[in-house]
């Protein structure tokens, strides 16, 4: 695993990933997370996430979706940023943007946290509950959820 970069979002690169963390002192827009209980995360974090994710997201994409999608069959294809919360109960949430590296949305990933309405699969993102105990899927409307 690669980390680099200080005080600016930082790369890191996986087994089956790669993609940004962006620090607690990046601004964001265009979330409903409380803004003012952020951390960034660590690599471990990321670590984590991404194996929630892997074993998650079959199931999760055909169920949200109506028809069938194959995001889990393409997910090395996907940027990732990592941008961290802290919900009311205390708990960490990894924000995971994904985004089609052969998209146009992907421009810029590397500088600032991408937003994007209806990007179908060439952009989604998902939130993963780094500190609860459950397992329990649930779904939004905006996003996929996974507490784990």
């Amino acid at each position: 695993m690669l980390l680099c970069s200080i005080n600016e979002p930082q790369s890191i690169k996986g087994k089956g990933f790669t993609g940004y963390i962006f620090p607690v002192e990046h601004p964001v827009y265009l979330t409903n997370e409380p803004l003012e209980n952020r951390f960034t995360p660590v690599a471990a974090d990321v670590v984590f996430a991404e194996k929630a994710i892997t074993a998650n997201i079959k199931s999760m994409s055909s169920s949200y979706h109506k028809r069938k999608l194959v995001i889990h069959k393409n997910l090395r294809k996907y940027t990732r940023q990592y941008i961290g919360f802290i919900n009311e109960k205390g708990q960490r949430i990894l924000w995971v943007n994904c985004i089609w590296k052969e998209s146009s949305f992907c421009e810029g990933a590397q500088k600032d946290i991408i937003s994007v309405s209806d990007g179908g699969t060439s952009y989604w993102n998902i939130k993963v509950n780094l500190d609860s105990g459950e397992k329990s899927l649930t779904k939004a409307p905006s996003f996929l959820s996974i507490f784990g």
